[in-house]
């Protein structure tokens, strides 16, 4: 809910700052990037490797490194799976002037939407680890990049020309 709860903040962030600059959503998206990186290199690699370690140093990092791959892949597959979001909004061609625009922001929903699956198994996996302090981390940390994720798509999706209702529901 934490998690989760911080995209919602971040979408009323960015229902009450419409008028958001590319500059500031590019400051806010690599912001969000670097928080991400650390919590998946302090909270998911590095105890990986950690505990691995009970194997032989080399099978741990061949473990860490499979994981990261196995990863990859799963994502690489839902992303192929996962249907066009435009089709999910249904926008009416008569009704958007800018199809073209809508078309690039939806994807760039759904791209922010796929990727927060991985984050709520990193969560869990946290979680299931009985380290409370790991755990923690790693959901403060995404929870902390989801704020400015949930932020910078509301006025995207408001300039294409969805609904402020459609928007929030998508945020």
């Amino acid at each position: 809910l934490g998690v989760g709860g911080a995209t919602l903040v971040g979408a009323l962030l960015g229902f009450a700052f419409k008028k958001i600059s590319h500059k500031f959503t590019d400051i806010t998206l690599g912001f969000a990037a670097g928080v991400m990186l650390a919590a998946a290199v302090l909270g998911l690699i590095v105890p990986s490797i950690e505990y691995g370690m009970d194997f032989g140093a080399g099978w741990a990092l061949v473990m860490t490194v499979a994981g990261v791959f196995a990863g990859a892949v799963c994502l690489n597959l839902i992303d192929k799976l996962v249907p066009h979001l435009h089709k999910l909004a249904s926008p009416d061609i008569e009704e958007h002037e800018n199809n073209e625009k809508l078309n690039k922001v939806l994807l760039f929903v759904l791209a922010i939407a796929i990727h927060n699956l991985p984050e709520g198994i990193a969560a869990g996996v946290g979680f299931g680890s009985g380290n409370t302090a790991e755990a923690l981390l790693i959901a403060g940390g995404i929870a902390l990049q989801n704020i400015p994720e949930g932020m910078v798509i509301i006025a995207p999706m408001l300039a294409a020309g969805l609904s402020s209702k459609k928007t929030f529901f998508y945020a």
